[in-house]
Parts: structure tokens; sequence; C-alpha cells
């Protein structure tokens, strides 16, 4: 789904998505925080998402260096837990993962995010996402 943000285009895809994403990267820990059940501790899911976010920078650095002339890659982001600490503390951003998409920007990359949202909760994500620091005005 296409949206304009102040004359921008950005994709923001909510809903079912196909494919490969961060979070397939997560460790399990990470990815237990979406079932109550059995989340870990805050800092046991920190330590195990800081060297999958930090992975993703050095992957985007070597990635971007290398990259074809006319090629734009694309870094696509689950939202949940993974841009944003949802359960752990609502709205904050992933330190690691922001700096990561602001690498990715600074260098021509496009970032998309997707989650498993419902479209009615496009504008409220967006603006979630846009007071903890995703720049979603990048063209």
């Amino acid at each position: 789904m296409e949206n304009m943000v102040k004359g921008k285009r950005i994709a923001l895809v909510l809903g079912p998505v196909l494919g490969l994403t961060m979070a397939a990267a997560l460790p399990l820990s990470a990815q237990a925080a979406a079932r109550p059940d059995s989340l870990p501790s805050e800092s046991e899911w920190l330590d195990d998402v800081a060297p999958v976010a930090a992975s993703l920078q050095d992957y985007l650095e070597q990635r971007l260096a290398h990259g074809r002339s006319g090629e734009r890659p694309a870094v696509v982001l689950d939202i949940d837990n993974t841009s944003l600490a949802t359960h752990y503390d609502r709205g904050k951003p992933i330190e690691a993962i922001l700096k990561a998409t602001r690498y990715a920007q600074e260098h021509g990359a496009a970032v998309l995010f997707a989650s498993y949202r419902g479209a009615d909760k496009q504008d409220a994500t967006t603006e979630e996402l846009e007071s903890a620091g995703y720049d979603l005005t990048r063209d």
C-alpha cells in the first residue's frame, strides 16, 4: 500500500506479507515477544536483538558499497519488536535498527516496513514510526 506523506511516496505494508523480512533472522527469544506466554525478559530480548541489528549494519555497509550502477536496493523491516520495541517500551525505536535505517537511506536504499497490523491502523502506524524517529519522507 503506497501512501503520500508530506508530498513523498512511502510504502507501508500492513497485513500478511510473503517473503523474508528481518524478523526471520531474529533470535527465538526476540520472536517470542509476539507470544505473551513465552516472553523473555527485556534485557534478554535486547541482548538477543543487538547482534542481529549489528549484522544488519555490517551487511548494509558491504552491500551498499558494492552496489551496481542504477540499482536501488531495498531494506524490508518488520515493525513490532523489530523496528519498534512494541511489547517492552511501546513506541520506542530499536536504536540499532533506527541507525541502520538512517544509514541505508543516506546511501540511497529504500526502506520498507511490513507488518501484520490491519490496514485500518495505517495512519496510527505511520505516526508511531515517525514519532520514533523513522524518516518516512525519503524518496
